[in-house]
């Protein structure tokens, strides 16, 4: 790594800090906010309350007054003849003792009680009208826009203004005459059932916003925690990261160094052979020891980004989804903006993971008790319209097996090296020949698969280089179709699951590829009848539908298995790269192909354009399904002709009705392209 590379890994390592930072900061704030926001609602609802139950008491008080015409009191300097009641009869009664009695009506009531209850608890209460004969009930300002408001129909105005320096809450809703109401106000001309003016309650608000900021300091103190852990956390990675990058770094330099000193030596080559050996030796060391700091770079370096960035889109998607406690429409749409910005640096992330895998071989397999002749079964029935069409005889020897031990093996991995082998033995075959599939248990706790063919077979000279990537031993030249690369594979996923893989092969004779997998703690299949003879018709698919999936991910291939399982009638093909799933799609022609894009060898879009050049399956709509979920991503598998495009992570009621669109043409809508959430 030269000076320059080292800088702008560097720089690269910065950016990709600074987004982590400011993503989990967008999170705490939203959260925090979203908290703030939601004490305050809360204190607003406790005060409104508040003014209801106000309201209701002053209205069931004034409610039984009316229903008892006021209540005689003995006049005094407190309780004067109201001159306003002048034109009842009966205001003013005389006791036989002498006493003087005045009528108390129900307004005059309520006032009153509101006054004590004002000065006792500091809870404000009027009632009030447009039309006020007393002064003590006229209007202010804010009541006075109150009950034009309520005459428009408004039920009921509250609001938050000040009253004597402080705030409170302000409640007002309307009051109508009724029945009894006519004693005292009929003279005004009101009728029964006519809206005479309103009542109206002031909370204080101090107690309920002492007990809000106590609660915000509370949040506020938390997330500033959680904040301070998450930015920890992320430094931490990216320190582990940097040293790692300078030990690389390091490393680079000493291997330069190294080559200095060789270039030196050339110089005197007749003086110093032994020397220059042995530093030629020390410098292959140096190489590969920088190599695999590069390797473990990659891989921590993705590790450490995606880490955090679960658990952002992790709980952004809880936020999304909790049936209990529903979002409002804008935190809803910040949710949504959260996911989408965090699905946007999981993809950049997913780039720098890719080449780790390749580099570092941090592939992963889910390793189980698998039915070996079940396997070869079905790889069978995926083979034999391949072999068919080329005319070649496929031949299952497990057909006829009897207690053929369980092996310990990845079952899409096991189908994957068994599709691949058996393809290239019928693809390097000769017209009229045959390939042979068997497998047997050995002496030493293995289970040995073999795949035979009758084909050219592979010359000695040739059988060192067999397992070299991207070397089809001058096969390139033919017309036969390949990467060269399958071999590679095959061989490191049978290593990677404890096994080995070996060949035989003569000249003009044939090869015979086998490979042997632990056996299953002597678990043993049970007997099978027999299969139909390989010559026999292929077997047709099951349903009404069926759907191909050419996928080289196992997880993925099992989640698309749990989606269609919601359907019915539908059955799932598969195939681990796009060579096999265009043999599969010429030879099903299934309603349906999902296309992962980034695939082994050729790509999705090569795949597309391949099967739209192919007679036979130029009419089957294909979906991308695709972790490349830029906008230049998604454009560019609009242009090239994908009937839909979606993306990963899936949506999966997205996907499900994505699908159903597809498989049911009249309910799909004008847009040929439907894009999930990137």
């Amino acid at each position: 790594m030269d000076g320059s590379a080292a800088r702008n890994s560097f720089s690269v390592l910065r950016r990709y800090a600074v987004a982590m930072v400011v993503a989990w900061t967008c999170v705490i704030a939203f959260s925090l906010g979203w908290g703030v926001h939601q004490q305050r609602q809360q204190a607003l609802e406790l005060v409104h309350k508040e003014a209801v139950t106000h309201f209701n008491k002053d209205r069931a008080f004034r409610l039984w007054g009316t229903r008892h015409g006021g209540v005689y009191v003995q006049a005094s300097d407190e309780n004067p003849p109201n001159p306003y009641m002048d034109h009842i009869p009966d205001r003013d009664v005389m006791t036989d003792r002498g006493a003087l009695l005045t009528l108390i009506n129900p307004a005059t009531m309520v006032r009153q009680l509101m006054e004590d209850y004002s000065r006792l608890y500091g809870v404000r209460g009027k009632i009030t009208g447009l039309v006020a004969v007393n002064p003590a009930n006229v209007p202010d300002d804010w009541e006075e826009a109150a009950l034009h408001k309520l005459q428009a129909g408004t039920p009921e105005v509250v609001e938050v203004t000040t009253i004597d320096g402080a705030p409170h809450l302000r409640l007002i809703r309307p009051m109508f005459m009724e029945e009894g109401c006519i004693k005292c106000h009929g003279a005004l001309g009101f009728k029964v059932g006519d809206l005479r003016g309103g009542v109206s309650v002031s909370v204080p608000m101090q107690p309920y916003m002492a007990a809000q900021w106590a609660a915000i300091s509370g949040l506020v103190a938390s997330h500033m925690a959680i904040w301070l852990l998450g930015l920890g956390a992320i430094g931490v990675g990216v320190g582990q990261i940097r040293a790692r990058l300078a030990e690389t770094e390091r490393a680079s330099e000493t291997l330069r160094e190294s080559e200095e000193k060789l270039r030196q030596l050339n110089a005197d080559l007749e003086r110093r052979v032994a020397e220059r050996t042995r530093d030629l030796q020390a410098a292959k060391e140096q190489a590969e020891n920088a190599n695999r700091a590069k390797s473990q770079f990659l891989s921590s370096m993705s590790h450490e980004l995606r880490t955090p960035m679960n658990g952002i889109l992790g709980f952004g998607q809880l936020l999304q989804f909790n049936p209990r406690e529903a979002l409002t429409k804008s935190q809803s749409e910040y949710v949504d903006m959260i996911l989408k910005a965090g699905n946007h640096l999981l993809g950049l992330i997913n780039e720098v993971l890719d080449l780790s895998k390749i580099e570092s071989g941090g592939l992963t397999l889910s390793i189980e008790t698998i039915d070996a002749v079940a396997a070869v079964h079905e790889c069978v029935d995926l083979l034999t319209p391949l072999a068919a069409r080329r005319n070649v005889v496929l031949a299952d020897r497990t057909s006829t097996a009897q207690n053929v031990p369980m092996v310990r093996a990845d079952a899409v991995r096991l189908r994957q090296i068994l599709v691949n082998l058996g393809s290239n033995a019928i693809k390097y075959n000769r017209d009229g020949g045959t390939v042979t599939l068997d497998c047997a248990a050995t002496e030493d706790g293995m289970l040995k698969f073999v795949v035979a063919d009758t084909g050219r077979g592979i010359p000695k000279e040739h059988l060192a280089d067999l397992f070299q990537p991207f070397n089809r031993l001058g096969a390139e030249a033919g017309d036969i179709e390949g990467t060269g690369i399958g071999l590679t594979i095959t061989r490191r996923l049978i290593e990677m699951m404890g096994g080995r893989i070996g060949l035989d092969s003569e000249a003009g004779v044939g090869s015979t590829f086998w490979f042997e997998l632990p056996l299953a703690c002597e678990e043993v299949r049970p007997a099978v009848p027999a299969i139909p003879d390989p010559d026999s018709s292929p077997p047709s698919i099951g349903g009404r539908h069926a759907i191909l999936y050419v996928e080289d991910n196992p997880a993925n291939l099992t989640l698309m298995e749990q989606i269609l399982a919601r359907f019915e009638g539908v059955t799932m093909l598969t195939a681990p790269n796009a060579e096999i799933g265009i043999e599969l799609a010429r030879a099903h022609r299934p309603d349906l192909i999902l296309m992962d894009i980034n695939l082994p060898g050729m790509d999705g879009f090569a795949a597309l354009r391949e099967l739209r050049r192919l007679e036979e399956t130029r009419d089957i709509p294909v979906m991308a399904l695709s972790a490349s979920a830029m906008p230049r991503d998604i454009e560019r598998g609009i242009k090239a002709g994908f009937r839909m495009y979606l993306t990963k992570p899936l949506d999966v009621p997205q996907t499900i009705r994505a699908i159903d669109l597809a498989l049911n043409p009249a309910d799909r809508p004008d847009t040929t392209v439907l894009q999930a959430r990137p």
